[in-house]
């Protein structure tokens, strides 16, 4: 590969039809569930959490996190460990996200 080709992701399409967001929404969240993403990005960050000021969480930001699922695993694992915050360019994700990080 010589050279990176930039396309928008169509999630990011701020035209783009609420029902067919949140069904790629849905579809991203079972991929992140099947693969375990929370799981694995919680072992990437173990080091850093055990080296964390004592009595003090692991500040994390989830850049680009979609419907808040990963986010959302790594702070159920991190528990008072970890505090994570998330942010994406859809209203519609972060929406959900919310919606689902209350629940």
């Amino acid at each position: 590969m010589r050279e990176r080709v930039l396309e928008p992701e169509l999630m990011d399409d701020p035209a783009l039809n609420g029902r067919r967001h949140t069904t790629a929404l849905r579809g991203l969240a079972r991929l992140n569930r099947l693969s375990s993403a929370g799981a694995a990005v919680y072992g990437c960050l173990e080091d850093l959490i055990e080296r964390a000021t004592p009595g003090r969480p692991l500040r994390v930001l989830d850049v680009a996190s979609g419907g808040g699922d990963v986010a959302i695993a790594l702070a159920k694992q991190g528990k008072d460990r970890v505090a994570v915050h998330g942010c994406d360019i859809s209203k519609r994700a972060v929406q959900r996200a919310n919606a689902a990080a209350r629940r």
